[in-house]
């Protein structure tokens, strides 16, 4: 067996070892999206299982806060608004991937806690949260194209 055989044995490994860390939270997002599917699509993207339209409405009663973002993550689970969006949003929430493959079940509540901090110092839960502050400053979006909105069958948006 040569060094590059073992190197790539080793890779292979620590991904399963980061799927299996953040399978929790990927399950949990699974049942998210399946629960508000109706019709909607869904496929597998370079390991992580990518959602297109779920019903936002849906979403904005379990987390309040979060009708101005485009995509959410749960683990290996990003749920997008549409295909336009998820495509806009992939880099950003592949970084979120990795971080629940390093945190796994833990991501839940750092997440949380991080909101809540920044919160009771005066900042934006969700825009000042540390793990959000890591992706922007990992991946720089480009602006979104000018006449679009996140505005979806629900007539929400931006």
């Amino acid at each position: 067996m040569n060094r590059g055989t073992i190197r790539s044995g080793g890779a292979g490994l620590f991904m399963l070892l980061g799927y299996l860390w953040a399978s929790p939270c990927s399950i949990f997002g699974f049942l998210l999206a399946f629960l508000s599917l109706s019709g909607r699509s869904m496929r597998v993207h370079l390991g992580v299982l990518e959602i297109r339209g779920t019903p936002r409405a849906v979403l904005f009663r379990l987390f309040p806060g979060i009708e101005s973002i485009a995509a959410v993550t749960f683990g290996h689970v990003v749920i997008g608004w549409s295909e336009a969006w998820l495509r806009w949003s992939m880099p950003h929430e592949r970084v979120h991937v990795r971080q629940y493959e390093q945190w796994g079940v833990f991501f839940f509540p750092a997440y949380l806690f991080s909101s809540l901090w920044v919160l009771f110092r005066g900042g934006h839960p969700y825009r000042d949260n540390w793990f959000e502050r890591m992706a922007v400053k990992e991946v720089t979006l480009p602006p979104p194209v000018k006449g679009t909105s996140l505005a979806g069958r629900d007539g929400q948006g931006f």
